[in-house]
């Protein structure tokens, strides 16, 4: 056994109040966490060996590794071909698989960060449009790095909260809250979590979930879905929170077809219904999700008509896609759907938008300097000049240094076994690194 913070008795006694057997479930919390991974199928070499590893029943893209890798040395990692996401919070997956949505539909994760359950929203709804949304400014920028990273488009990134995107009128056909919580869900993949948890600060989030949620239903479109979920045990911040949506909301709860193999267990409210995840019956941790329509409220108003300004921009052909345009400001070039920039123009007064389009660079010396973000998007495999390199300079290139090649041209994308890594310029026989330097590894 290793040496963890105690599991707090207040936590046990509630535990075993909710019907559970506490030896069991007491004993897998001191057992190692299952490693799991999310496969990006854009990206995925056709030959990576995790291609064969297990699946997560509830999500095909989702994969358990034998032994947790460092992923932080991996350019698979830093070249978006998976993404580490704990097993049980793949059900988003399952859940959304259950609901089709209009070709214009809107999509919003309101507390998105760090981004996986945005990735996933994206990957199964790829062609609708997506804000995902953080309150705290720091945790918005992992998001908006882990979004670039995967290659994500029609996706916006903003620092802002429930209240103030309800501000702008906007309404969405789906919504996510993956709401904080009290975390009790990861006292085994994390357990120094098990110190800092009372009762007390349980019963806060439950507050605070309260208070989000009260916000979210202006922010939905009558018929529209809205997904709860949270990665904790406590009722008080479960289905209690499910069952004040109902009654107070006009939400109807939405039940989910479950494969009983899967373990998880149906929690019935006094009007409601959620499904939790107990780690002594699922291979994941604790994790709860529940469904729920938006049965009345006041419909949108109008969009307004909004047409972005063409620039006169002369970039080279690949970088244009159709049913996009490219826009030039100060900072740079920016490809956007027209429907995803109208969207930014809406929500614009609410926060700081951080992602909206895809940056693809800048003008420097007269010359087109591509941006990190394009090296990252699935169409920088048009780039005329791309440079395959091994694993021993590929770990050079992450880590800032420069790399000894010859090549043509002035930019070149550098690529481990055919994943984009980001650009290099020629100085010679010389690579420049132009690797971000906030994303560089640190020896």
């Amino acid at each position: 056994m290793r040496a963890e913070p105690i599991i707090p008795s207040a936590f046990l006694n509630r535990i075993r109040e909710q019907g559970v057997e506490p030896g069991l479930f007491e004993e897998i919390l001191h057992s190692d966490s299952p490693v799991s991974v999310r496969l990006n199928r854009a990206k995925l070499p056709i030959d990576h060996p995790w291609l064969e590893m297990e699946y997560v029943p509830w999500d095909g893209q989702g994969r358990y590794l034998l032994e947790r890798p460092a992923f932080s040395k991996d350019p698979f990692y830093h070249g978006g071909v998976y993404y580490p996401m704990e097993a049980s919070s793949m059900l988003l997956a399952h859940v959304i698989g259950r609901f089709h949505l209009a070709p214009d539909a809107r999509i919003l994760d309101l507390c998105a960060a760090p981004g996986g359950k945005s990735l996933i929203l994206k990957d199964h709804f790829s062609e609708l449009l997506l804000v995902s949304n953080e309150i705290d400014l720091k945790r918005a920028q992992v998001l908006k790095e882990n979004s670039i990273r995967w290659g994500t488009d029609k996706h916006i990134v903003i620092n802002s909260d429930a209240m103030r995107l309800g501000g702008t009128g906007v309404q969405f056909d789906l919504v996510l809250v993956d709401a904080p919580c009290s975390g009790e869900g990861l006292f085994r993949k994390d357990p120094p979590s098990r110190a800092e948890w009372t009762p007390e600060k349980a019963r806060g989030c439950a507050i605070r979930q309260r208070q989000i949620l009260d916000d979210v239903p202006n922010l939905m479109k009558t018929g529209g879905i809205l997904i709860y979920s949270t990665c904790t045990y406590n009722p008080e911040e479960n289905i209690a929170q499910c069952d004040h949506l109902v009654e107070h909301f006009h939400m109807e709860p939405l039940r989910i077809p479950m494969d009983e193999a899967w373990g998880l267990e149906i929690i019935q409210g006094n009007s409601s219904v959620g499904y939790q995840c107990w780690p002594h019956k699922v291979r994941g941790e604790g994790f709860f999700i529940a469904a729920f329509r938006k049965m009345q409220g006041s419909d949108e108003r109008d969009r307004p008509l909004i047409k972005p300004v063409k620039s006169n921009s002369d970039l080279p052909d690949w970088l244009y896609a159709e049913d996009h345009q490219v826009m030039r400001n100060e900072r740079g070039y920016t490809r956007t759907a027209m429907d995803e920039w109208a969207l930014a123009q809406e929500i614009r007064s609410a926060g700081l938008i951080m992602k909206s389009g895809l940056f693809l660079g800048t003008e420097k010396g007269g010359q087109f300097a591509p941006s990190y973000d394009l090296a990252m998007h699935p169409d920088s495999v048009h780039a005329p000049q791309q440079l395959e390199i091994e694993l021993v300079d590929a770990l050079k290139y992450l880590r800032g240094e420069a790399l000894t090649h010859a090549a043509k041209r002035d930019h070149v994308l550098l690529q481990y076994r055919g994943v984009a890594l980001g650009w290099g310029k020629m100085a010679g026989n010389r690579i420049n690194n132009l690797y971000p330097k906030h994303l560089r590894l640190r020896n």
